[in-house]
């Protein structure tokens, strides 16, 4: 070992070769998703600055992220933003209009008609960029959010953070 480096030796005991012994490793279940380097990075709570997936129901969420404008599939219109109730997965709303609709930022009212809970944030789109639009559109997610108090546990937005569908 030379000099500055850090050494580990490792003693295995019968518990862990117990262990490895049964371990069958990740399974490739053959879905692949491709968000085309599309994500959604970070949602800021306008009202109170907070990035930990807290929401102020009648104030607005800053969303920042990579090619995350919503538009139809005509280039139109605001594509499809909700919120969707974790625990029911049921919609709880539907987003109707936007303050800011751009590739790496959207802004938009958090209905006031949210309860106490917890959310995901779906964005379907058709954009992939300023002069093409997709065949099919691609869902951006975001969880977890919260209206009312935050879990102690999490609540980061880094559990979980953007997929696709």
């Amino acid at each position: 070992c030379g000099r500055g480096e850090n050494m580990m030796e490792i003693y295995p005991n019968y518990s862990l070769h117990v262990m490895s012994s049964h371990y069958e490793g990740p399974v490739f279940s053959g879905n692949v998703l491709d968000s085309g380097g599309a994500h959604i990075g970070l949602v800021t709570d306008s009202a109170t600055g907070r990035t930990d997936g807290f929401m102020t129901p009648g104030n607005t969420i800053d969303i920042t992220g990579k090619k995350i404008r919503s538009l139809n599939a005509d280039g139109s219109g605001i594509g499809s933003i909700k919120f969707v109730n974790v625990e029911t997965d049921a919609v709880a709303a539907t987003i109707a209009s936007l303050t800011i609709n751009d590739p790496g930022r959207v802004i938009l009212v958090v209905p006031a008609s949210l309860t106490d809970g917890t959310y995901r944030l779906e964005i379907e789109t058709y954009y992939s960029n300023n002069n093409t639009f997709l065949k099919s559109p691609r869902t951006l997610i975001y969880t977890p959010l919260y209206i009312g108090k935050v879990p102690s546990s999490g609540g980061s937005g880094e559990d979980e953070r953007p997929g696709e569908l």
